[in-house]
């Protein structure tokens, strides 16, 4: 046992510095010695999805839901079957793997427990809160608009600059947004300015991630395309795949000006309140609970796809202790789609054991 907790140390380190290869080596000979360890299988399934082969991912992992015992371990190994089907695209089978976590999160509260809350890691100097990501945000915009891009501050980083003049110091990355016939272009000077492209589930057409060499943070670029006088879309988007699989988001039309910043001029919408309105209704209250992905107001359908995200995450903190935020999920789901009996259930027993831990 203690050989294996050895070998198990040695591949998650080399998943984290980047040893890919050799993290695959160790963990294809452990799987194959230790087939239905959970322990093995846990690692072996991250680095599946790290390296393309998250196909693999739910079988084997079907195996281990059906050995492991107790609704708290049923739970986790549905949800990372339901986490590779999603990051493949299977999302009919994600959303009933994602219900079966659930499932077994109701039985394991209605024995009167739940996850043990995880401990946050402890943090060091906050990039968003220092000042640091804004230099960023604005020296990344500027250098964009002197190639002749129109990238601009959106979503949450909009939220924050207009709401309190700064980025909210709770945020997890950047948020700009550009037209669709310049996504291409802006990414591509992008990589010729400290960014790299982060490849990381799926690849929509008008979205991208990338995360900055020399600080860490990570930027997030929204394609927005005028779909008529009236309407601007966004959201993410797989053109080869049914209405289901898409999540459109909607906009009045918008108007972009620009502004004067220590790194140079850098394009801004004139009128910020009307995307922020489109985005949170009231945008002006904060709202810590608020999930852009999700919980948007201009979201044009609760499709089956903006539904596993809702699903996925709903159970992520579920299994993580997080109580008060799981409950924050299944409420917005049950906003979404109130036929949604399953995100009810959820909502109740979750809320009757707040009420029980006097949370």
């Amino acid at each position: 046992m203690k050989k294996i907790q050895n070998i198990l140390r040695r591949a998650s380190a080399d998943i984290h510095s980047g040893n890919l290869e050799n993290a695959a080596k160790l963990l294809d000979a452990l799987k194959e010695e230790h087939p239905l360890s959970p322990e093995v299988a846990r690692l072996w399934c991250l680095l599946a999805r790290r390296t393309g082969r998250a196909a693999a991912v739910p079988a084997y992992a079907a195996k281990i839901y059906a050995h492991v015992e107790g609704d708290v371990h049923k739970a986790r190994w549905a949800q990372i079957m339901g986490t590779a089907n999603f990051s493949s695209l299977n999302l009919e089978a994600s959303h009933a793997n994602f219900t079966c976590a659930l499932e077994h999160l109701i039985a394991l509260i209605k024995a009167g427990k739940v996850p043990t809350k995880k401990k946050k890691s402890a943090t060091t100097d906050n990039v968003f809160s220092s000042g640091m990501a804004e230099q960023l945000l604005w020296s990344t915009c500027a250098a964009l608009s002197s190639r002749g891009i129109q990238a601009f501050p959106y979503a949450g980083t909009l939220l924050g600059i207009v709401r309190t003049g700064a980025l909210l110091p709770f945020d997890k990355d950047l948020d700009i947004a550009v037209w669709i016939e310049s996504l291409d272009t802006c990414c591509a000077e992008l990589e010729k300015n400290g960014w790299v492209r982060v490849k990381a589930g799926i690849d929509y057409s008008n979205y991208r991630d990338y995360r900055h060499t020399e600080t860490g943070i990570t930027l997030d670029v929204c394609a927005l395309e005028h779909q008529d006088d009236q309407r601007i879309v966004g959201g993410f988007s797989l053109p080869d795949y049914p209405e289901a699989y898409q999540r459109v988001a909607v906009f009045p039309t918008f108007e972009l000006i620009q502004r004067d910043t220590a790194f140079g001029k850098v394009w801004f919408p004139q009128r910020p309140a009307i995307i922020l309105k489109a985005f949170y209704g009231d945008w002006r209250t904060p709202n810590l609970h608020w999930d852009t992905v999700i919980s948007a107001l201009n979201l044009e359908k609760f499709t089956l796809l903006v539904r596993c995200y809702a699903y996925y995450r709903l159970v992520h903190r579920w299994l993580s202790g997080d109580l008060s935020r799981a409950w924050s999920y299944a409420l917005q789901i049950g906003i979404k789609d109130p036929e949604d009996v399953l995100a009810l259930r959820c909502r109740q027993f979750l809320e009757k054991t707040l009420l029980r831990l006097d949370q």
